[in-house]
């Protein structure tokens, strides 16, 4: 089992996929580097109330940069090119056939998971903490202050960390950030027994986080993975987590029992 998880680690970490995601995901790391924390235009002096913080620059601190919304609105796209067309690839290809003589199939089929799941939430999260780190930097790890109005709401998930341990709510963010990555990656394989066009495999998973974005624009409920996944967006409430964590399950499990029994 572990030699299998090995070689599809290897397979998708080393892949043109994972090259791929990686550029795109670092362009637009960089880009905001530029404007917002090196660049001739990013701030250089002290904010009329209070000092600018690293908690609050870096890309992920921020819901008024156009950076990161175009990053987190593109998750669904960067975690899934890294390996989620690779159970396609592996059928259409008669890769299994030959796989399925040396293992069982569920051995393969539980590699083949974990492979694209932690392939999803590198691909990720990865370049957030070069972004974060790059920021600390040029802004001091100061304690972010509310009077800056930049972060959570009085209702969001974890707000006493937020202002009074900014470390520990970062890393649990980038802990999120690579589950529900990895997660969404994950769907991929379930739609590979759903379509015959890989394209599609690469563009579900996109299709399903912007209808439910497009569903929270409409009624205000707060569903949209790409909002819940910037660390300090104001409308992020802990119930969802529990609700994408049943959701992406229920997939999971679809996903283990549609290839036990495909032929």
């Amino acid at each position: 089992m572990k030699q299998i998880i090995r070689n599809e680690c290897k397979r998708v970490f080393w892949g043109r996929g994972m090259a791929v995601s990686l550029v795109i995901s670092f362009s637009v790391i960089v880009w905001h580097l530029y404007n917002h924390v090196f660049g001739p235009g990013a701030i250089s002096s002290v904010n009329i109330f209070t000092r600018e913080t690293l908690f609050q620059m870096w890309i992920g601190g921020n819901v008024t940069y156009m950076q990161t919304y175009l990053y987190f609105k593109i998750i669904p796209l960067l975690c899934v090119l890294p390996a989620g067309a690779t159970l396609f690839e592996d059928y259409k290809s008669g890769y299994t056939n030959f796989v399925f003589i040396r293992t069982t199939r569920s051995k393969f089929l539980i590699a083949k998971y974990i492979a694209v799941f932690l392939s999803g939430g590198f691909a990720i999260t990865v370049p957030l903490v070069v972004n974060f780190l790059c920021t600390a930097l040029r802004f001091p790890a100061l304690k972010p202050e509310p009077i800056m109005m930049i972060g959570p709401n009085l209702n969001a998930m974890w707000l006493d960390l937020y202002y009074d341990n900014p470390w520990l709510f970062t890393v649990l963010s980038f802990l999120i950030i690579f589950l529900l990555s990895g997660a969404i990656a994950t769907l991929a394989l379930l739609f590979t027994y759903l379509t015959d066009y890989k394209f599609l495999l690469l563009l579900l998973p996109f299709v399903c986080c912007s209808t439910l974005e497009a569903i929270e624009n409409i009624s205000n409920i707060p569903v949209a993975l790409s909002s819940f996944l910037v660390p300090a967006f104001p409308e992020r409430y802990g119930f969802m987590l529990w609700i994408y964590f049943l959701f992406f399950t229920t997939t999971g499990i679809g996903y283990y029992i549609m290839g036990c029994f495909k032929k």
